[in-house]
């Protein structure tokens, strides 16, 4: 019996594996708080890129697999991001009671981004979308240097 393996999941797989070991390097090298910050940054960066790549009629198909890769490559980052400074904000008492507040808001979150999507779709037309995305996702790591700046204390 032939096996027939998705590149898709093995590449996802292999990149969660390696970015956990970057993400971990890096702990080594950075401050925590800036750390955060630039993992934030380096999720919003290929967007620009793979924005224009979906012009280009002959990387097209490529660049919908590199998209894909990107949406699994953010997952784990944010679980990497969520899970470090949740140990470091909070005790595992404090995390017990916050979790289902913050897993509830998570939910809620992609509820909306859910129903908003069918406006920003005849806002800004399909190839732009991942722009604004992009945009969203620096104007986060903005306010999260924000937030190191002035508590720097925090995460320290």
């Amino acid at each position: 019996m032939e096996q027939n393996y998705c590149p898709g999941y093995i590449a996802g797989a292999v990149m969660g594996s390696l970015l956990g070991v970057l993400f971990s390097w890096l702990e080594i090298w950075l401050p925590l708080r800036w750390l955060i910050v630039a993992i934030a940054l380096l999720m919003a960066i290929p967007l620009f890129g793979l924005r224009f790549g979906l012009d280009i009629i002959y990387v097209a198909g490529l660049t919908v697999f590199l998209l894909r890769l990107w949406v699994e490559a953010c997952h784990v980052l944010n679980e990497l991001n969520t899970s470090i400074t949740a140990n470091q904000l909070f005790n595992i008492r404090e995390i017990k009671r916050t979790y289902p507040l913050v897993s509830s808001g998570i939910l809620m979150a992609d509820v909306i981004s859910g129903f908003s999507l069918p406006l920003l779709l005849v806002v800004f037309k399909l190839n732009n979308v991942v722009l604004v995305s992009s945009v969203m996702i620096s104007l986060g790591a903005g306010i999260l240097f924000y937030i190191t700046i002035c508590y720097p204390a925090i995460l320290s």
